[in-house]
């Protein structure tokens, strides 16, 4: 495979799996550690953002057990219209009107990935563990 190839064979990479495959790359103890030094990802500073995805918490019922993915779309809809006055709410439902009608996802199915990320019990391992990210 020449360079070209390769490089471009990166591009469909997720950032973690990058950070891994240059880790494998790396011939020094120290280049290892410094690829791995952290995500860096400066998630404190995106306050609305996290705003919003703690909103998406307060959907979740529960702590124990798979989400019900079938009828999720519709289960958070109602949920953002009752709480239509807090912050959050309004992004949700922008996000749900985005990934049905710009992304075609099917919404159920993103929801209900949506909420289990909530878990965290998917992350980072496997990288890519949700399919509509």
């Amino acid at each position: 495979m020449n360079k070209a190839t390769e490089e471009k064979s990166y591009e469909q990479l997720s950032p973690f799996e990058l950070k891994d495959k240059l880790i494998d790359m790396a011939d020094k103890r120290s280049e290892k550690l410094m690829l791995n030094a952290g995500r860096g990802n400066p998630n404190w500073v995106a306050t609305e953002a996290r705003h919003d995805f703690f909103s998406s918490g307060k959907f979740r019922h529960g702590l124990a057990g798979a989400p019900k993915t079938a009828g999720s779309a519709g289960r958070l809809r109602e949920f953002c219209n009752v709480h239509s006055e807090t912050r959050g709410a309004q992004f949700l439902s922008d996000a749900l009107k985005h990934v049905t009608g710009v992304m075609k996802l099917d919404c159920d199915e993103f929801v209900g990935e949506m909420v289990d990320g909530i878990l965290g019990d998917h992350s980072p391992t496997p990288d890519r563990s949700l399919m509509n990210w």
